[in-house]
């Protein structure tokens, strides 16, 4: 079957608008061209279910995005305030039996944090940078970032899943610029081991 590539946008956001221009001329013209209602009606339709079917799943790709970082931040404050009673059950009430039954007792892991450093991986994606990261069998990371040419590193975050966006903008609108990351390993939210290497990519 024969298709119809060459005069279709690529991208889906400019072939929404070419379908509304597409469906308003040829209503326009369609008399003109003696095209019978009918098969003006018949593309229109076509057209107008093409661009509803786009705009449902960029309504569903911003409804999932919404979600996924309500998740994130979910776990993440979780986590965090259900660590902090784990520590004060176990060192300071020193009650092992309870924090046996409340199943947080980690599990037995001999850690050399003289050499213990997460690994990361930088991509860009609309509004901000996703940070990849292996965090190495401990609780979290400490996500900390600086414009290159900077002294110091800022602490961003804390995170429990990759990856980690990184929703900052840019020091100047729609200028580009070079940023650095660097991370370190967690456990209940206390810094533990060595710093990762820097990790370096341009933003804008």
């Amino acid at each position: 079957m024969k298709k119809h590539k060459g005069f279709f946008p690529r991208k889906e956001a400019d072939k929404v608008i070419w379908i509304a221009n597409y469906v308003e001329t040829i209503q326009y013209y369609g008399e003109s061209l003696g095209l019978p209602p009918e098969k003006v009606t018949e593309q229109v339709t076509f057209a107008q279910a093409m661009a509803d079917a786009i705009c449902e799943v960029d309504r569903k790709k911003k409804d999932l995005s919404a979600a996924m970082a309500f998740k994130d931040r979910a776990i993440l404050e979780g986590e965090k305030k259900i660590g902090n009673m784990a520590i004060f059950i176990k060192s300071i009430l020193g009650d092992e039996m309870v924090a046996t039954e409340l199943g947080i007792i980690g599990s037995k892991r001999t850690v050399d944090y003289t050499t213990l450093r997460p690994s990361l991986k930088l991509k860009t994606t609309a509004g901000g940078v996703l940070v990849y990261f292996n965090k190495k069998y401990t609780h979290a990371i400490a996500i900390y970032s600086r414009l290159r040419g900077e002294a110091e590193f800022k602490f961003l975050d804390w995170s429990v899943e990759s990856p980690y966006k990184d929703r900052t903008p840019l020091v100047t609108e729609h200028a580009a610029e070079s940023r650095e990351y660097q991370a370190i390993c967690a456990e209940n939210f206390c810094e533990v081991g060595q710093f990762s290497s820097i990790a370096s990519i341009v933003v804008g």
